[in-house]
């Protein structure tokens, strides 16, 4: 059951198919509305178990109590309420009632209006609203039990919500399972009044859009309510040349699972309709029908699903055909993969060569100048290109270390975090040395799965920030702490820097995007990037928050 954007509830079909994308496992997933379908089936299967339980019920109470499961199941209803009135005697009894907000009605006692509206009236169901004696108000559908001699009661369904809980189509719904009870309430009562109703219910099913047989054991068609072109069938006919099965046998013994075991059948068959090409089909429903605890009947109800099998056919083409677009964009990625390689590679060795030779002859020229004649501007120079030639080469590195982790595979095992918290503070002793620094670790810090040296990565990088970004403070304080939740952990490192500007956030874990002055201090702008990259590739996310002057705090979650 699914909502729509108008908040109507209605069936859903949903269809899975696993495929391998890449040498990952992705879900295609296609989903059509079958709500119409649904309903038909429900209203079939309804109808046949409400026929059922008149017969196998031994008091009318029981019988409403399945009747009002039967309805409870199809439409919102929790509060179901039978009325049966007596002309003659202008009397109202009530067999069932059920109602959060009311007391059972006595037996004399007036209706509250809407039974004896609907009884006159004898139309299809009616909505009403209105409010019980506590008060509260309540959205209301009501029919009446309709049987040869007239209106000889009514149901009523009501339901105490802010809003209306029942859709347009609820009331034709209604209609059709109130007349299946009002049909086996009468066969309970008596045997003329089953022929009357009998009738009744001819007059039914011949004007129904669906295709509705009785047949006995041997399958004969005893009743037919209308012809089909392309479908012809007529009283006295088998059934057993349409039903499923690779034999006569095959077929016998699906008719007799009906009437045999009480089980009710499904099925699908095609047809042709004359100067058309494509084939037509029906969904068949064969249930039996009890009649004083024997099966001698069932009925066989049909319906055209053309469209619907024509949509299913359209949503296979289209699945078939985002596989073939996966496959092509596939290999597009794989190109594309190839060309960064090959770009890689490029960056790698014909671009660090002239850096070095830059920095190089820098050095060179530096050296060779005499102290003594050379304008310090002149050194100065000389410097500054030699300290940019190093920091493109240091943008290189880490542009290569971004661009390899979307390539590398991740080789997952329990991580000890905090041994790597221990080896990322060793690599970043120099950052340390001549520096007050309070670093407070929580122990134990809970263990998750991933990649080892890689979150290492995490910790170095995050770590190196916050060593950078507190050296203004007399004393940097740093705190690591986590926290076990359903199934994963939340990692968080928080600390009392410079902190930043949260309007600017979405820059942070960009590719060469820097909140602070170059001047004020160092860094790529990779880092953090590199991060994000490594904890989405283990399936978490990361996110931070800051004020300007009140430090940052860096939280990050993994798979427990």
């Amino acid at each position: 059951r699914a909502k729509d954007r108008a908040g109507r509830l209605f069936w859903a079909d949903v269809s899975l198919r696993a495929v391998e994308i890449g040498g990952e496992v992705r879900i295609l997933t296609a989903i059509r509305d079958v709500d119409e379908r649904k309903r038909t089936e429900q209203l079939q299967i309804a109808s046949g178990r409400i026929s059922q339980s008149a017969q196998s019920s031994l008091t009318m109470f029981e019988f409403f109590t399945v009747v009002h499961g039967i309805v409870d199941g199809i439409l919102p209803a929790w509060n179901f309420s039978v009325a049966i009135y007596d002309q003659e005697r202008n009397l109202y009894t009530y067999p069932y009632h059920f109602d959060e907000h009311q007391p059972w009605p006595s037996l004399h006692g007036a209706d509250d209006g809407i039974i004896s509206q609907v009884i006159r009236a004898a139309q299809p169901a009616t909505f009403y609203t209105g409010k019980a004696p506590t008060g509260q108000s309540f959205y209301g559908l009501a029919a009446p039990l309709l049987s040869s001699r007239g209106a000889i009661g009514a149901i009523t369904i009501r339901n105490y919500v802010s809003q209306d809980p029942f859709q347009p189509q609820d009331a034709e719904t209604f209609s059709v399972l109130v007349t299946q009870t009002a049909l086996a309430y009468e066969r309970r009562r008596a045997d003329d009044a089953l022929r009357e109703s009998e009738a009744r219910w001819r007059a039914l099913v011949q004007n129904t859009p669906q295709l509705i047989l009785t047949i006995n054991r041997g399958g004969d068609i005893l009743f037919l309510n209308r012809t089909m072109p392309g479908f012809p069938l007529q009283p006295n006919q088998s059934i057993l040349p349409h039903l499923p099965g690779e034999d006569a046998d095959q077929k016998r013994e699906k008719l007799q699972s009906v009437f045999r075991e009480r089980q009710t059948i499904s099925f699908e068959i095609p047809f042709s309709l004359p100067q058309e090409a494509e084939l037509h089909w029906l969904s068949c429903f064969v249930s039996p029908v009890i009649d004083s605890g024997r099966v001698d009947l069932a009925i066989f109800n049909a319906i055209d699903v053309t469209e619907l099998k024509n949509a299913e056919r359209q949503v296979r083409l289209l699945n078939d055909d985002l596989e073939k677009r996966v496959v092509e964009r596939t290999i597009q990625l794989e190109l594309a993969n190839r060309e960064l390689e090959a770009f890689s590679y490029s960056i790698s060795h014909d671009l660090r060569a002239p850096l070095r030779a830059i920095d190089g002859f820098g050095r060179i020229l530096a050296d060779s100048l005499p102290r003594a004649e050379t304008e310090a501007s002149s050194l100065r120079y000389l410097q500054i290109i030699r300290e940019n030639a190093q920091q493109m080469g240091k943008l290189i590195d880490d542009l290569l270390a971004f661009s390899r982790l979307g390539r590398s595979s991740l080789n997952k095992s329990e991580v000890k975090h905090q041994e790597l918290i221990q080896q990322a503070l060793n690599t970043l002793a120099p950052e340390q040395e001549g520096r007050q620094i309070h670093l407070d670790v929580q122990d134990p810090l809970p263990n998750s799965i991933g990649d080892p040296n890689l979150l290492k990565q995490v910790w170095v990088n995050l770590l190196s920030n916050a060593l950078k970004f507190t050296r203004s403070q007399p004393q940097a304080e740093i705190h690591i702490s986590a926290r076990q939740e359903e199934s994963q952990i939340t990692y968080t490192v928080k600390d009392n820097g410079v902190g930043f500007d949260m309007r600017y956030a979405e820059k942070l874990f960009g590719v060469f995007q820097r909140l602070h002055r170059a001047e004020d201090f160092e860094g790529t702008g990779v880092g953090l990037a590199i991060v994000q990259r490594i904890i989405h590739r283990h399936g978490g996310r990361i996110w931070s928050e800051s004020k300007p002057g009140q430090g940052a705090t860096f939280h990050f979650t993994l798979p427990g």
